[in-house]
């Protein structure tokens, strides 16, 4: 709870995992709170981003990754059908059929 507390108050999540396939809770949790992501080129979480029109999906530049953050800080817009579509396929049912089928398209 004290972690979900700190998502809560962040202005932006920054999740970006060199070489990393798979995804992360913190990037599902991010968009349940509504919470503006960076993510990083390639992988899953690229895939889930670029889903739900969840911005934003940098290089591995730190510039690059700076202007995204103050970009999605100040300009930050939430695609409320793909929220609700996001809610639907993750919920507790969903959720383990969404992963399962990510991870098959890696």
């Amino acid at each position: 709870s004290e972690f979900n507390k700190l998502l809560s108050i962040s202005d932006v999540i920054y999740v970006q995992y060199k070489d990393h396939g798979g995804s992360s809770n913190i990037l599902s949790k991010a968009i349940k709170l509504r919470k503006p992501i960076v993510v990083n080129r390639g992988y899953l979480m690229e895939r889930v981003v670029k889903s739900y029109a969840w911005q934003a999906i940098v290089d591995e530049d730190p510039d690059k990754i700076a202007t995204e953050i103050e970009r999605v800080a100040h300009h930050f817009i939430i695609d409320e059908e793909k929220y609700q579509i996001f809610s639907r396929d993750y919920s507790g049912e969903n959720n383990r059929f969404v992963i399962d089928l990510a991870l098959n398209l890696c």
